[in-house]
C-alpha cells in the first residue's frame, strides 16, 4: 500500500478528529446531541468544514455508528474469549451476557446503534446497519450459532413449515452474507437453523431494549434477573447449552 501524502495523512487526523468529537457528544447527550454545529464547535471549525469531511449529517452519523459496533464487537470478544475455545454453546453465553452489559452501560450508544431511524420502505439494508462492524456483529452470534450445531445437532423447525419468501431470503442471507463475506462455506448450514438464529438475535435485541427504554418495568424492574431467565430458557431449550 502506497504511503499517504502529507495532505491525506492531514485529511484522515482531521476526519479522526471530528469522529472524536462526536463520539464525546454522543456519549454526553446521546444521538441528538450530535449535531453538525455541535461537532464544528467543539473542535473549533465552522459546520460547512465539516461537510468537507462529511457530506452528509447521516454519513456522520453512519461512520459514528461503525465506531460504536466495533467497541461493542470488542466486549462480545472479550466475553467469549473468556470461555473454553472447544465450547461454543458458553462462548454464545457469554457473548450474550456481555452484549447486555455493554448496551446498559452504553444506553446512548445503544440508541445510535439500535435505533437510529426508521428502515426505508423497501427490503434492502438500511444504511447504519450495512457497515463493516455491524456485519462482523451479526457475524460473531452467526458463527457461534452453527458452531453449536455442528459440534451437537439440535432439532430444527421442518423447513416445509417456513415461508417460502422467507426460506429465500435465508438462504440469500447464508450464501450473499455469510459464505461469502466471511470466506467461510455455511452451506451446509439449514434453513431451519437461520430460522433458529433470527429468533434467537429477537429475544437478544429485543429483551435488552425494552430494559433500556423500561418497557418492562410495570411488570418487573430487575432486568438482570428477566434476562437471565430468558437466555437460560433459551438455549437450555432450544439449543441444548448449559447456562
Amino acid at each position: 500500500m502506497p504511503e499517504l501524502t502529507r495532505r491525506e495523512k492531514t485529511r484522515q487526523a482531521t476526519r479522526q478528529e471530528i469522529l472524536d468529537a462526536a463520539r464525546r457528544l454522543l456519549a454526553a447527550g446521546g444521538p441528538s446531541n450530535v449535531s453538525v454545529r455541535a461537532v464544528a464547535g467543539e473542535i473549533g471549525m465552522t459546520a460547512p468544514g465539516i461537510y468537507r469531511y462529511f457530506p452528509r449529517h447521516e454519513d456522520l452519523l453512519i461512520e459514528l455508528n461503525d465506531r460504536v459496533a466495533g467497541e461493542l464487537l470488542a466486549a462480545l470478544v472479550e466475553g467469549a474469549a473468556g470461555q473454553p475455545a472447544d465450547d461454543p454453546g458458553r462462548q454464545l453465553v457469554a457473548a450474550a451476557r456481555a452484549f447486555r452489559r455493554w448496551c446498559i452501560d452504553h444506553p446512548r450508544e445503544f440508541q445510535l446503534a439500535f435505533g437510529l431511524a426508521p428502515a426505508p420502505p423497501g427490503d434492502a439494508v438500511p444504511p447504519h446497519c450495512d457497515v463493516p462492524n455491524v456485519r462482523k456483529l451479526c457475524a460473531s452470534f452467526f458463527i457461534l450459532f452453527v458452531a453449536i450445531w455442528r459440534q451437537r445437532p439440535f432439532d430444527l423447525p421442518d423447513p416445509d413449515t417456513i415461508d417460502a419468501h422467507l426460506v429465500e431470503q435465508m438462504q440469500e442471507f447464508v450464501t450473499e452474507r455469510m459464505t461469502t463475506e466471511l470466506g467461510e462455506d455455511f452451506t451446509d448450514v439449514p434453513v431451519g437453523l437461520v430460522r433458529l438464529y433470527a429468533d434467537a438475535w429477537s429475544r437478544l435485541y429485543g429483551t435488552v431494549a425494552i430494559e433500556i427504554y423500561g418497557h418492562m418495568r410495570f411488570i418487573v424492574t430487575d432486568g438482570q434477573a428477566l434476562f437471565d431467565a430468558i437466555l437460560k430458557e433459551y438455549v437450555t431449550t432450544v439449543l441444548g447449552v448449559d447456562a
